[in-house]
């Protein structure tokens, strides 16, 4: 009997310590009021763009925000997007994963990926062809032939000029030495510096 009241008062003290330590704890600010909450969000929502990664994943994931910037960027009035899909990850194994800022899927099939790029220290060109690589590899199953691969366009957007042509729009194409003639691969990339209000064109 008398070695359980201890044990009872053991327990007791242990639950009143426990209880001290949540008490100590410093106090909160006085929570704001409705008018106030909505006003800061306002003031952070004013502050973004498409620059910002939380901002453009929220607009972008919705299709007809997402066909209105590809139609401005791709200057096709009727592109149609059936789906999208923001901040997409193609892991492979024992390989590089990527992540995609957007992939969106058109009505033609053809599929448009867009990348939203602040630094300028990267190798962005090689960039571009890693993600048009990895796209491609996830868009063809074994077994099928590569004529069924998706005419894929990318979209890189950054702040700065990336090469440093200072033009408001560069077009490169891939094509033959010989005769100029342009070689049809099915890969398209544009690249624009929305920071400088200039946009770049590379068809490949």
């Amino acid at each position: 009997m008398e070695d359980n009241r201890k044990k009872g008062r053991k327990n007791k003290n242990t639950r009143g310590n426990t209880g001290q330590k949540k008490t100590g704890r410093k106090k909160s600010d006085p929570k704001k009021s409705f008018a106030e909450i909505q006003k800061e969000r306002i003031r952070i929502v004013q502050g973004l763009n498409l620059f910002s990664d939380v901002f453009m994943s929220v607009v972008l994931n919705d299709t007809e925000a997402c066909q209105h910037v590809l139609r401005v960027l791709l200057e096709d009035k009727d592109l149609v997007v059936k789906r999208v899909k923001t901040q997409y990850r193609i892991s492979r194994i024992a390989s590089r994963d990527v992540q995609l800022d957007v992939l969106a899927e058109g009505s033609d099939d053809r599929l448009y990926t867009a990348e939203i790029q602040r630094k300028d220290t990267l190798d962005h060109a090689r960039r571009t062809r890693f993600h048009e690589a990895m796209v491609d590899s996830e868009y063809l199953s074994k077994g099928r032939d590569f004529h069924d691969l998706p005419e894929v366009y990318v979209i890189y957007i950054s702040e700065t000029d990336l090469w440093k042509r200072g033009a408001a729009s560069c077009r490169v194409e891939r094509n033959f030495v010989e005769g100029k003639e342009e070689i049809s691969d099915g890969k398209t990339a544009q690249r624009g510096n929305e920071g400088e209000k200039k946009q770049e064109k590379e068809r490949i």
